[in-house]
């Protein structure tokens, strides 16, 4: 009966272990970050490692902010993408389209560590064309504050963004400022 009790418990500490192991191993940080939402006023860095196996990307959402404090755009944010060692020779990119949900997948190299930062695009592309200039809204650019809408100052898109898939790499690090 002693031999049974101790097989049973042995078995019982292995299998543990085991689960505890295999979710662990299967858990990437690419999948916690995954639908995260960012305001697209914040920086965000963050590291990437690829894998050895299969083509390693990262598919990237932006959305148009809820209609509030009088901003009434349905337009998302275009999002630069800096990249750090380059892909192909090329370090910046942005998550573009049109309309109020957006996206674009980053092609990566296998085996290869990067990392990323995520920050709104300054430019004339990212301004709104909603017509309702009735309220002031701050909007965050780098640190400078731009209003957005009010005595024909230029009106920005709002919004937010979030890693949707992360196929052969896993996210990890990520700093918000």
């Amino acid at each position: 009966m002693k031999l049974i009790f101790k097989r049973g418990i042995s078995f019982l500490c292995i299998a543990t272990i085991m689960l505890t192991m295999t979710s662990i191993l299967s858990i990437s940080a690419s999948a916690a970050t995954a639908k995260q939402k960012f305001d697209c006023d914040k920086t965000v860095t963050f590291t990437v490692k690829t894998n050895t196996k299969g083509t390693p990307s990262i598919k990237f959402v932006s959305d148009a902010a809820p209609k509030t404090l009088g901003h009434r755009c349905n337009k998302a944010p275009l999002m630069a993408i800096s990249v750090s060692p380059a892909i192909n020779g090329k370090n910046f990119f942005l998550i573009s389209g049109t309309g109020k949900n957006i996206a674009s997948t980053l092609k990566l190299q296998k085996n290869k560590t990067y990392t990323i930062k995520v920050s709104y695009y300054v430019n004339k592309t990212n301004k709104c064309s909603c017509l309702d200039m009735a309220y002031v809204n701050i909007h965050n650019l780098g640190g400078s504050t731009t209003y957005r809408g009010f005595n024909g100052r230029d009106i920005y898109t709002n919004g937010f963004w979030y890693i949707s898939k992360a196929s052969n790499c896993s996210v990890s690090n990520i700093r918000v400022k």
